[in-house]
């Protein structure tokens, strides 16, 4: 991938950030002129997030340097127990259109072949406070829908070729959680996101759960790639492994 479309990406990464901390600075000025105290604590909040978005832009453009020449690649996990197969496709946010295009045309063909199809799909629920502590992933899913990544040399996102093949989710099943059910079940982590280890323990835990009690001998999901490591050990601590790895390139 060239050096245009790598920096389209993480253009769009940074943009994430940048309305969250918008946001922040609203708050901050929200009451601006009541007291010089309220005035302090502002900028000494502020400039510990100025430190914390260099930071942030630091590490993006390393990782912008340090991918330069290497792909970025996911992984088809097919497991068995002698009895059930479970094929697990990693999934990432956003990639090349001729990586969505072939995961697509494989999802055809295991529906075709009897696999029950999960996916994964975080929502919203009711609870306003939830949605607060999750407005990280609610800014992702807004930046991954007006970004012009799909118009820039085939990349595209994950939504889209799911939106331009809408078929493919008829009888499909989505396993995934809300935001509701994350705000009750991780409440006392620190921090709580998308990326922490307490909300993807959970949505793990969930993925995993209904893959062992489900009852369809033949499952193919997509989920992503950051879920891999804790559902696969949990299935192998069930008795299923590994018997095939199949490499895909994203960009």
């Amino acid at each position: 991938m060239d050096l245009k479309t790598r920096y389209i990406i993480m253009k769009a990464e940074l943009s994430v950030w940048f309305a969250l901390e918008i946001n922040t600075i609203k708050a901050d000025c929200k009451d601006f002129k009541s007291t010089l105290q309220t005035i302090k604590r502002s900028l000494t909040f502020s400039f510990r997030k100025l430190i914390l978005l260099l930071s942030l832009t630091l590490s993006i453009l390393f990782y912008f340097l340090a991918t330069l020449t290497d792909p970025v690649v996911v992984d088809k996990h097919t497991m068995t127990n002698g009895e059930r197969t479970i094929v697990f496709q990693e999934m990432i946010h956003i990639g090349e259109e001729q990586f969505y295009t072939k995961i697509i045309s494989e999802t055809k063909a295991y529906k075709k072949n009897g696999f029950q199809f999960f996916y994964e799909l975080l929502l919203r629920g009711n609870n306003e406070e939830a949605t607060k502590s999750f407005i990280k992933y609610s800014k992702l899913n807004e930046v991954c829908k007006s970004i012009t990544l799909r118009k820039a040399n085939n990349i595209i996102t994950q939504g889209k070729s799911y939106s331009d093949n809408i078929e493919i989710l008829n009888g499909a099943r989505r396993v995934d959680l809300t935001f509701d059910d994350l705000y009750n079940s991780t409440r006392n982590a620190t921090e709580p996101d998308c990326d922490s280890k307490a909300v993807l323990n959970t949505r793990d835990l969930n993925l995993a759960n209904n893959l062992l009690i489900s009852p369809e001998k033949k499952i193919y999901v997509h989920y992503g790639k950051l879920h891999w490591n804790n559902v696969g050990r949990i299935l192998k601590d069930n008795g299923f492994r590994e018997v095939i790895t199949t490499e895909y390139k994203v960009f």
